[in-house]
């Protein structure tokens, strides 16, 4: 594309690309302004993730319940309910539950930290901390109310996080880009993300078509109440982690 005579219908273009890819939710990756017309390159990169649960939830047992938000204000949130069998792990500071999609290959995990803790475990919790968490812990019967959310994030600059995490020479004029322009005249201006998550009770029609797992009656179920700031992550079999979230303000119900 002619990035020097017409850099705003290059950001356009790709804006277009993305929203094609990603089933509308990111419309606008790019700012009109953002390509320049000495810019040269510009990689664009997308990930569309859209499952069922392996077992859906009721819609008619979602109801309004208290949330407690980090400002210690509480107000009532849409948050769906159900009994089930799941894992559920006791760690150092917080509870993780595995909710399977359809297929079971993927995952969400409901990372809730102790009352009073989210900050801290922001900063300390690893992927590594949660697989153990999760290699200890055994299908059971859990009592499940978590909120419906909602949430986007960007689109934003990550200049200045990957230069605090060590990226930085690829950001000045000392950038080495040789293997793509031996002129050594290339350097990274800018990186930037948008996200965009939504969990409801169904997800797609697949979901109410897949059969339910059965508890004991005589089983009494543990209970997990997001009823405070958790984090999400989504979970593939290899143990990957294509995407991770926090949830400060679920879809209010008032």
């Amino acid at each position: 594309m002619n990035f020097a005579e017409s850099p705003e219908s290059v950001a356009k273009a790709v804006n277009q690309w993305v929203s094609e890819r990603t089933s509308g939710k990111i419309t606008q990756l790019l700012d009109p302004l953002g390509v320049r017309g000495e810019t040269r390159l510009l990689l664009a990169s997308t990930l569309y993730f859209n499952a069922s649960w392996a077992v859906p939830f009721d819609v008619s047992e979602t109801q309004p319940r208290p949330f407690h938000a980090l400002d210690g204000a509480q107000h009532p949130v849409w948050t769906m309910h159900r009994v089930g069998t799941y894992r559920l792990a006791d760690a150092d500071g917080f509870q993780v539950l595995e909710l399977p999609y359809f297929g079971d290959r993927l995952s969400l995990l409901v990372i809730l930290p102790a009352a009073g803790q989210f900050a801290e475990l922001r900063q300390r919790w690893s992927p590594a901390s949660i697989e153990a968490a999760l290699r200890a812990s055994t299908p059971e019967a859990v009592e499940v109310l978590v909120p419906k959310f909602h949430f986007n994030w960007g689109p934003r600059s990550l200049r200045t996080a990957l230069q605090s995490a060590g990226v930085r020479q690829a950001f000045t004029a000392e950038a080495d880009f040789s293997g793509i322009d031996a002129t050594g005249k290339l350097g990274l201006d800018d990186v930037v993300q948008s996200t965009d998550c939504a969990v409801t009770e169904l997800g797609t029609e697949a979901a109410a078509a897949s059969a339910a797992l059965v508890v004991a009656a005589s089983a009494a179920p543990r209970q997990f109440i997001a009823d405070r700031p958790f984090f999400v992550l989504v979970r593939d079999a290899s143990g990957l982690f294509p995407f991770l979230g926090q949830v400060s303000e679920p879809d209010r119900a008032d």
